[in-house]
């Protein structure tokens, strides 16, 4: 049964802008999202998509996007495909919905990333 959707669409040049400072990288994304994100042009498309997300996984479990949030929030590789893991209140957030699997699909061009999260009984 599906007990959440989210959805979010982010602007890559808002997100180019932000990475340049260390504080909003080191807030929004873990270390092996940072990693993965690299550098240049596909780094800012790679976090907005990450950013994206993070936000639509907020929405999906009825939860504000909070400073210490957005670490407990990880998009992963998984079996040929991305999800994202949760870990600390969003992880307890979706227990107590009865949520069980998160399914995130994510895209972007070349000014938007777009994601949406779907929260599993």
């Amino acid at each position: 049964m599906i007990l959440g959707v989210g959805i979010d669409v982010t602007e890559i040049a808002r997100i180019g802008r932000a990475s340049q400072r260390p504080a909003f990288l080191l807030r929004c994304f873990t270390e092996a999202e940072r990693t993965y994100a690299g550098v240049g042009k596909e780094a800012s498309r790679r976090l907005a998509a990450r950013f994206a997300a993070k936000e639509a996984t907020f929405k999906a479990l009825g939860v504000g996007a909070s400073r210490s949030r957005w670490q407990e929030a990880e998009v992963v590789r998984r079996g040929g495909g991305v999800t994202v893991a949760l870990t600390g209140g969003l992880r307890e957030r979706l227990l107590a919905l009865g949520g069980q699997t998160l399914h995130l699909s994510f895209s972007h061009g070349k000014d938007v990333a777009v994601a949406v999260v779907v929260v599993e009984s």
